[in-house]
């Protein structure tokens, strides 16, 4: 944590300065080609030096209590802290070789930490993330083969190549669609790992990646538009995947996909400081909602399935109820709390960027999705409960009390949540990103609006439709009736896959992709390399295959989006 202070007091320095750093070394032993490590030391690489180094902190003082009894929890600390050293490397690279270092040090231990436990599942899910990343980690090398021989220097066509197999990389290490089937995997890693993994670390590689290259791939024309479009898809994607899974972990892991789509856009929007002030609120909040859900699993004897929770287990739980109700809140959106300053930019310049009311839509309709998966998440974990729930709530409550000090651990990251948004504003919005106020996009007001509409639904469905009279007026009254209300009525009838008719008319591939590394771990290099290029995301089946309910769902969404852009 000291070490943290030090990066924070450094990072305000160099902010309200305008201030850089840079060490360079070099080596002219490689095939006698001449090789540069530079180092930079910005306003930007320090701010981001503390978030991950505080939230690696916070999440050793968990595993300690989450995994106190391990007998290899030595070794895997040191792996850890390996996967953290090789992250800084990677924030503080100043050239695509030293990122290449920082890159590769991610890849092999990551690959240690997601197979820990040994498991059919932890086996298969570090190939399938080593196998994906490998395609990211050739296209980096190809890239910096370019840059280092000196040829991106002699041509405009090499030098346009190089940038793209770089977004390309990039991609592929923060899950962007169509390499997104890794993320979930990696779920098999223990949950302190997972709360490093998602929140700070491996999966925003790619985006601290473009953030530090911004200068140079933002000058090749058509860039912008396919990480737009790819970041967009992605968002919409993870969240209709979200929806419909019973894991909690895997819940929490697409949200960290959904909100990566977000670093997109604003990349997209030629903001990198704007995305990388919304990396950093998203680090905090994520990795403090692992922890709460982490010590609500350990509460349940380790179930991560939400069907096994208890009857009202975050009421229980203390702070880490308060603090997965409070960081739920604040990823989905609403006023005032750390992510949903950045969100509100990213989404408005977005907006205006696009000029296309079918990206609007898809644009809301991602917004919407976002409530939506927070809301499934919050409530099943409190208001609805299993009343056949086999475990000890005295046992529970006993487990969720323990740990005084990762108790200020988590009220650290809650007081994070909420302040930094404040503090953030007016630091980061008015002296770096250049923007004074807040957008008139009134996406907020439809975090508000999302909010509304699926807790009633949740409500009736809880109670029965005849105890729901306040759902119609609200619904109604919001979506005007529309023919597609009838599919957000009956979401839960709606299948746990993309409908085949969509995806399947794409490629033929995908469901034996999706089956390939769902049942068959140790050919999944078969289905990667063969299938890569028309790959579609899998969901599970937690709901009845009926299929035609998630288009007309999804266009309600999109009508509804069109309808308020064009009210602006």
């Amino acid at each position: 944590m000291g070490v943290s202070l030090i990066f924070l007091v450094c990072g305000l320095f160099l902010v309200e300065t305008g201030e850089s750093l840079s060490l360079d070394v070099s080596m002219g032993w490689l095939c006698g080609v001449s090789v540069s490590f530079r180092f930079s030391f910005d306003g930007f690489s320090f701010l981001y030096l503390w978030v991950v180094w505080v939230i690696t902190g916070s999440v050793f003082v968990f595993m300690k209590i989450y995994m106190g009894d391990d007998s290899w929890l030595r070794d895997l600390s040191w792996v850890m802290v390996l996967f953290v050293i090789s992250m800084s490397v990677l924030v503080v690279s100043g050239n695509v070789v030293t990122a290449l270092v920082g890159w590769e040090g991610l890849g092999l231990t990551s690959y240690y930490l997601i197979q820990y436990y040994g498991t059919y599942d932890g086996i298969g899910g570090a190939y399938l993330t080593g196998l994906s990343n490998r395609v990211g980690d050739v296209c980096l090398m190809l890239s910096c083969g370019i840059q280092v021989s000196g040829i991106g220097l002699k041509g405009v066509e090499m030098f346009t190549w190089a940038m793209v197999l770089l977004v390309c990389a990039a991609g592929t290490k923060s899950s962007q669609w169509p390499m997104v089937a890794w993320l979930p995997s990696a779920m098999a890693a223990p949950t302190p790992v997972s709360a490093l993994v998602h929140s700070s670390t491996l999966v925003t590689g790619g985006v601290i990646l473009l953030i530090r290259s911004s200068s140079w791939w933002m000058v090749v024309g058509g860039l912008n538009k396919w990480i737009f479009l790819v970041g967009l898809f992605t968002i919409n994607v993870a969240g209709a995947g979200a929806l419909y899974k019973d894991d909690m972990k895997e819940v929490v892991a697409l949200s960290t996909m959904s909100h990566l789509g977000y670093m997109m856009l604003g990349l997209a929007a030629n903001k990198p400081e704007l995305a990388m002030f919304h990396c950093c609120m998203h680090a905090l909040c994520k990795a403090g909602l692992f922890i709460c859900v982490g010590m609500v699993m350990k509460s349940q004897q380790g179930s991560q399935r939400l069907e096994s929770v208890d009857v009202g287990v975050l009421e229980d739980s203390g702070i880490f109820g308060w603090g997965a109700y409070v960081f739920c809140f604040s990823l989905m959106g609403m006023p005032c709390m750390a992510v949903s300053m950045p969100k509100e930019q990213i989404a408005g310049m977005c907006l205006e960027w696009s000029g296309s009311l079918l990206y609007s839509g898809l644009m809301v309709s991602g917004l919407f999705l976002t409530v939506f998966y927070s809301v499934h998440l919050m409530w099943n974990m409190s208001v609805k409960g299993w009343a056949n729930s086999v475990y000890c709530a005295e046992e529970s409550k006993s487990i969720l009390s323990m740990g005084a000090l990762l108790d200020s651990v988590v009220f650290f990251l809650i007081m994070c949540s909420l302040l930094l948004g404040y503090l953030g504003e007016g630091l980061i919005f008015y002296q770096w990103v250049g923007v004074s106020e807040w957008g008139d996009t009134k996406l907020v007001y439809l975090s508000f609006v999302g909010f509304t509409v699926f807790w009633c639904y949740l409500k009736g469905e809880q109670e029965s439709w005849d105890l729901c009279w306040l759902y119609w007026p609200v619904s109604g009254g919001l979506l005007r009736g529309g023919q597609g209300i009838a599919s957000l009525v009956h979401m839960e009838e709606v299948s746990g896959q993309l409908s085949a008719k969509v995806l399947y008319s794409v490629s033929k591939s995908v469901k034996r992709y999706g089956e390939g590394w769902a049942e068959k771990p140790y050919v999944w290099g078969v289905y990667f390399l063969k299938h890569v290029s028309s790959t579609g995301f899998n969901y599970s089946n937690t709901a009845p295959p009926v299929m035609s309910g998630l288009p007309s769902y999804w266009l309600s969404l999109l009508l509804l989006g069109l309808a308020i852009y064009v009210g602006r």
